[in-house]
């Protein structure tokens, strides 16, 4: 499952930079994954896009599987981090919705 469709992936180095230039905290939020073994963190902060304008961006940080493309099936997860920015709407309604309950 992708929640980047439209959205960036980023490498390790970049998203280090990221995590330099912007406070990002960690947010509990439980999405559907493909493979249930998926160790998935998500991580929300806000990012200035000029004076006085900033937006909310949610980062997700993974492993990258090993697919059997034969039969679409798990092989393995690597220790080969993932990060990307999610772009999909649901992310984000998810974020508020944790938000909302925190109050």
């Amino acid at each position: 499952m992708r929640y980047n469709v439209g959205g960036i992936r980023m490498s390790e180095a970049a998203y280090r930079r990221l995590c330099e230039e912007v406070s990002l905290e960690q947010c509990s939020m439980d999405f559907p994954r493909l493979w249930g073994s998926e160790e998935a963190v998500f991580y929300s902060g806000l990012v200035p896009l000029g004076t006085d304008i900033f937006r909310r961006i949610v980062v997700r940080a993974s492993r990258v599987p090993v697919i059997d493309s034969s039969q679409f099936s798990l092989t393995l997860w690597t220790d080969a981090p993932l990060y990307e920015i999610c772009s999909h709407p649901g992310v984000y309604a998810g974020l508020e919705k944790v938000a909302a309950a925190k109050k």
